[in-house]
């Protein structure tokens, strides 16, 4: 049987290096279950198929990190946070992100700077909850309604997007400007 790091690897296109470079920013149990740690030490228990997939997942939403640069004064659940919203929002066809765009790299303290600077405070919460800035975790939007009861998770897909729209449109704005100079 293929080692998962292997599979992993092969599943997302990226190299040996990356993946380790990906599994620091992935929770215990998961680094645990696709390191395979859990065959050598005898204290941890075999996981299951749900852990294995919920893994799997979780190295795949934090591969979006390998577009970060400057990120090393972050703290990692705040890197892996931009890393989902990376993956996850900027990724092609989510947010009329052109394919060419997607891989290259985006700058953590642009993205903050945007975060702080150009969105309202609603959508600076839904942002961080939603791509799990402030623990790491990221958050569906119902968990995210059933937090703050004031919206429904509609409306909160709505803000997001909206925000993920703003967000994308300030860096093709600076990617523009850097072309012209």
């Amino acid at each position: 049987m293929q080692n998962l790091k292997e599979q992993l690897a092969k599943e997302c296109d990226i190299s040996q290096e990356e993946v380790e470079k990906v599994l620091q920013f992935v929770d215990k149990r998961a680094q645990q279950i696709i390191s395979e740690y859990w065959r050598k030490d005898p204290n941890c228990r075999e996981p299951d198929d749900k852990e294995i997939r919920k893994a799997k997942r979780s190295f795949k939403e934090a591969t979006g990190i390998l577009f970060l640069t400057n990120y090393e004064q972050y703290s990692k659940e705040y890197v892996r946070g931009i890393g989902n919203l990376v993956s996850e929002a900027f990724k092609p066809g989510s947010v009329d992100t052109p394919k060419k765009c997607y891989y290259q790299h985006y700058d953590v303290e642009f993205i903050t700077f945007c975060i702080r600077q150009y969105l309202t405070e609603k959508e600076r919460i839904v942002l961080r909850l939603r791509y799990g800035m402030i623990d790491g975790r990221m958050r569906s939007y119902a968990k995210i309604s059933r937090i703050d009861r004031t919206y429904s998770r509609q409306w909160l897909s709505t803000i997001a997007h909206k925000a993920e729209r703003k967000l994308l449109f300030r860096w093709y704005e600076k990617e523009a400007k850097e072309r012209k100079e």
